[in-house]
């Protein structure tokens, strides 16, 4: 069996169905995507800082020959450190009582913690509670892009130690690093790089439906100007009697 060669019609209708089903396609997904709620928290360590040493502690006692300690709320500590977290709401959604975790080891002592900059008064909608070496930050509501920055000082804290976690359904809690941690402008410009293509990508598609048209107009053109001559085969010259 021999398959005829599509023709200039047939593969434009091809093509045009293809590209209608693609951009169905896309745009489904993006609606979907838009439209689904997502409830996210991101955190990071933004430092983590001795500030209290045990090997500075033991050499003012041998420097200056008498012995040295320090008292914090009424308990004796070799080691002091802080530790800074920024906590952001990369939801597209507001989140609403959401209360997070903080563990820092199974030797600290958390003595302090403190909110880091201006909240105005957005901190009326937060609580800060410790207890020994865990701490819980309850946020009533959090905004999508919205940060909350708070500083702890911790007793015999070992680095690596420290954990976030959180128990409410439905919301997803990851750990975002500090370099790739996306800020409004870059989202804006991410954004816009995605438009970008994505008009780039019609552009190219609307330009090859063009030329298959054109060259559909250019066939059609063609074969009239054959047959033209051909509906005279046969006939009779004029004036030959």
């Amino acid at each position: 069996m021999t398959l005829e060669p599509l023709s200039t019609t047939n593969v434009v209708t091809i093509v045009g169905w293809i590209i209608a089903f693609a951009f169905g396609l896309l745009s489904a997904v993006i609606v979907q995507r838009r439209g689904k709620a997502r409830k996210v928290i991101s955190w990071n360590v933004v430092s983590e800082s001795n500030i209290l040493a045990r090997d500075a502690l033991q050499q003012l006692e041998s420097g200056f020959g008498v012995p040295v300690r320090v008292i914090v709320d009424g308990h004796e500590e070799t080691t002091l450190s802080t530790i800074r977290v920024l906590i952001t709401s990369v939801s597209n959604v507001e989140v609403e009582n959401l209360t997070l975790y903080f563990g820092f080891g199974p030797t600290a002592s958390v003595y302090v913690g403190r909110y880091v900059g201006d909240l105005g008064a957005y901190r009326q909608k937060l609580r800060l509670i410790k207890s020994d070496n865990v701490a819980e930050l309850a946020v009533a509501h959090i905004n999508p892009g919205q940060s909350v920055e708070v500083e702890f000082l911790v007793g015999r804290y070992e680095s690596g130690h420290f954990t976030v976690d959180l128990a409410e359904p439905g919301v997803t809690l990851r750990l975002a690093r500090a370099l790739i941690l996306e800020t409004p402008e870059q989202r804006l410009d991410r954004l816009r790089l995605v438009s970008l293509v994505f008009a780039a990508l019609l552009a190219f598609l609307m330009g090859v439906f063009a030329l298959l048209l054109y060259r559909l107009g250019n066939d059609a053109r063609s074969a009239d100007h054959v047959a033209a001559p051909r509906d005279n085969v046969g006939l009779p010259p004029p004036n030959s009697r």
